[in-house]
């Protein structure tokens, strides 16, 4: 206590005996967690904030404030400032490159959390574009001479919650230490890019969020906004005095939040919230943290979330959608559909295939007779429903990556994208010969024929979709939805121009249409920036819990090959995202892949609320396995569809349902090596009330007072599951 005494009287001097600054006018505020100094210098705006878990003066800087403007005018400081206390906030005003700020720090009563607010509006009678923006608080890391400081050596940083990234290389996790911050490079995704989307260096490194790991401690930054894509983001900068790393605040990453880019007069520009809050523990802990507050903000999955088991058909029928007529028959999905009985799955996940052309969203009758009898006769003879694949403009409106007949001659022309350089004799040409002109290279290369943001497209797909879910289809995917690129054509009913951000509003939209006359039908929403590709472009939560949004999120595309995934480490992101988040997953997996202990079976029931597979593998002991598995599975599927998720490490598993007073355990070794997998937690964490009654059948499982140990010896890629109750 002495120690925080000592920090909280920082707060007031701090000014004067940190950074040696004469003359200054500020607020001071507290709550639980924090103490929060803000004064106005003669050099800008400066931050003492206390944490009290830490017991230190964790920031003692100025705050950092940079814009450029497309014509490159770039500001570096706020003008014409003004700081006022208002009850448990503080609220800055000023002018940032010809706009007004108005940037808010509230310390809630009834948390302890720091939550930090920033507005900006445009006051001008022109457009303000931005080509950068970077704001938030800085920690001084090292001193003049580049010597990390003391307190700092042994401290790291982890991204939130994708500590491993699915498209990281192997052995690449998102955890630096301070010194690999300040020297080395960073980077972002490539902005813009329709598929598939490119890293580039970058001198930030961003996340939805970050763990400052110290001692034992972590101090997190969160970033959230549903409006304006934004992330957290860490940067290093030099100073006179040193090296600092800038967090927190609002820092333009990939070109986003692209609403940035043309700033209206008169409007204002909400960028979220970032908030901080510093908890006992370390990686794990701030995980959790990031799910509390996701779950805080309506971003998690319902409390009678209850998906259906998908079969897949498309592992056995790889490549039918090139010969729908022929190999995509009622007789061929229906020996798919005794399979899917015979594992005991739910419904029929009917892949490419089962539409006109490709991403016409019109039931293909001729292969497959009327829709509704089609639905009526895989419930009554095999108990199952039908989900289906369907893939979006983007996608199904770019020659070269088609997976059947195109669809374009199937949609209005009217919903034609106008950025297209069509090859003519000089003369405007018709949309039919647009249409017929485009060699595949050159579709490719132009990006989709299609624009998914036309009222013209979205009404005729809204019909066509409405149609399958009127005959009972239960599920939509929405595949291909990777940034579908700039249009200019004004009878669209779009903005002009057509951002990034306007195209995820247009997959919510269209989400949002389905589901106002469907709302139990569950609509998957891949990426909305990269699609079908490994990466994960927007944040996990973005756009998730919004009135009539889409209800659950892609696996990252790790279905393919998923034996590999495990292997190579990147289907460890499921783990880390079900740590840090409860907006549902969805995976369908290739089962001919798995090994004789099923670990590809389990770790993705284990790490995706929403099950899917397929595939029949070629040795009859693993079909076997898995029928097993899966009817194990499916008593006890509501641990694992709505079970709370937690994570002794990457190989021990839990899924709570304090509601029952029980838990199941799911176990891996995820090495080439026989080896001991063990580790241990108390089940309070779990919001287990009885836990001293607990018991386990299995005999790797042990309990003493609230502590549940685990303690296996298992042979290489090897997995296992216990129940306690």
């Amino acid at each position: 206590m002495k120690r925080l005494s000592w920090n909280v009287l920082l707060v007031g001097v701090y000014l004067v005996a940190v950074c040696g600054y004469t003359q200054a006018r500020g607020e001071q505020i507290s709550n639980a967690g924090y103490q929060l100094a803000i004064s106005q210098t003669e050099d800008g705006i400066d931050i003492g904030l206390t944490d009290k878990k830490l017991g230190e003066l964790w920031i003692a800087n100025s705050y950092f404030y940079y814009a450029k403007t497309q014509a490159q005018a770039v500001s570096r400081r706020l003008e014409s400032v003004a700081v006022q206390g208002a009850g448990d906030s503080i609220v800055i005003t000023g002018k940032l490159a010809g706009l007004a700020v108005r940037q808010v720090f509230t310390l809630p009563a009834d948390k302890a959390c720091l939550n930090e607010y920033l507005y900006l509006t445009n006051t001008t009678d022109e457009t303000v574009a931005l080509a950068d923006l970077e704001t938030g608080l800085q920690k001084r890391v090292s001193n003049a001479t580049g010597d990390l400081l003391a307190e700092v050596v042994d401290d790291r940083l982890l991204a939130i919650p994708l500590r491993r990234r699915p498209d990281d290389k192997q052995g690449q996790v998102n955890e630096f230490s301070v010194a690999t911050l300040i020297t080395a490079e960073g980077w972002e995704y490539v902005p813009y890019t329709m598929w598939p989307p490119k890293r580039m260096p970058s001198r930030h490194r961003f996340s939805e969020g970050w763990a400052w790991l110290h001692d034992a401690y972590a101090f997190c930054v969160f970033k959230f906004n549903q409006e304006h894509m934004c992330y957290s983001v860490v940067t290093p900068h030099k100073s006179t005095h040193g090296v600092n790393l800038r967090l927190g605040g609002t820092c333009m990453s990939s070109g986003n939040p692209s609403a940035l880019a043309q700033i209206a007069p008169g409007q204002t520009i909400d960028l979220g919230v970032t908030t901080y809050r510093t908890v006992a523990g370390g990686c794990n802990e701030a995980l959790y943290a990031f799910r509390d507050f996701l779950d805080e903000n309506g971003c998690r999955f319902s409390a009678n979330f209850n998906p259906p088991v998908h079969w897949n058909q498309l592992y056995n029928m790889n490549g039918a959608w090139f010969h729908r007529s022929e190999r995509y028959t009622r007789a061929r999905i229906e020996q798919e559909a005794a399979l899917a009985q015979a594992y005991h799955c739910e419904s029929l996940y009917l892949d490419p295939g089962w539409d006109t052309s490709f991403g016409s969203f019109i039931w293909g009758e001729q292969w497959l007779g009327p829709r509704q009898r089609f639905v009526a006769d895989m419930k009554a003879e095999y108990g199952l429903q039908v989900s289906l694949h369907c893939p979006m403009p983007p996608w199904a409106s770019t020659s070269g990556l088609l997976l059947g007949p195109l669809s374009l001659p199937d949609w209005p022309d009217e919903a034609l994208r106008k950025k297209l350089d069509v090859p003519t004799d000089g003369a405007s040409a018709s949309t039919d010969t647009a249409k017929q002109q485009l060699t595949a290279k050159q579709q490719l290369e132009a990006g989709p024929a299609l624009c998914m943001g036309s009222r013209q497209f979205l009404d005729e797909a809204e019909k066509r979709l409405c149609a399958n879910c009127a005959d009972g289809v239960c599920f939509l995917m929405f595949d291909g939805t990777w940034w579908n690129g700039d249009c200019i054509d004004p009878s669209h009913g779009h903005p002009i121009p057509y951002r990034c951000e306007d195209h995820m509003r247009t997959c919510v939209e269209l989400a949002r249409r389905v589901h106002s006359k469907y709302p139990d039908v569950l609509i998957e929403m891949h990426d909305m920036l990269s699609g079908g590709s490994r990466l994960r472009k927007t944040p996990v939560y973005y756009k998730y819990g919004l009135p009539g949004s889409y209800d659950v999120n892609w696996g990252f595309e790790l279905m393919w090959d998923p034996m590999a995934r495990l292997r190579d480490g990147s289907a460890k992101a499921l783990y880390y995202y079900s740590m840090g988040c409860n907006i549902p997953l969805y995976l369908h997996v290739d089962l001919k892949t798995d090994n004789e202990h099923g670990i590809v079976f389990w770790w993705n029931a284990s790490t995706c609320r929403h099950l899917g597979i397929g595939g029949t593998h070629s040795n009859p002991q693993i079909v076997a396995m898995h029928k097993q598995a899966m009817k194990t599975y499916r008593r006890l599927e509501t641990f694992f569809k709505r079970g709370e998720f937690y994570g002794i490490n990457e190989e021990i598993h839990l899924h709570a349902l304090p509601e029952k007073d029980a838990l199941a355990i799911n176990i891996f070794n995820l090495s080439d090596q026989k080896k001991l997998v063990q580790g241990q937690i108390d089940l309070r964490l779990a919001k287990l009330s009885n836990t001293t009654v607990l018991s386990s059948e299995a005999d790797w499982v042990s309990l003493s007072g609230h502590t549940l140990k685990v303690d296996k010896e298992m042979p290489p890629w090897s997995c296992d599951v216990a129940v306690v109750d």
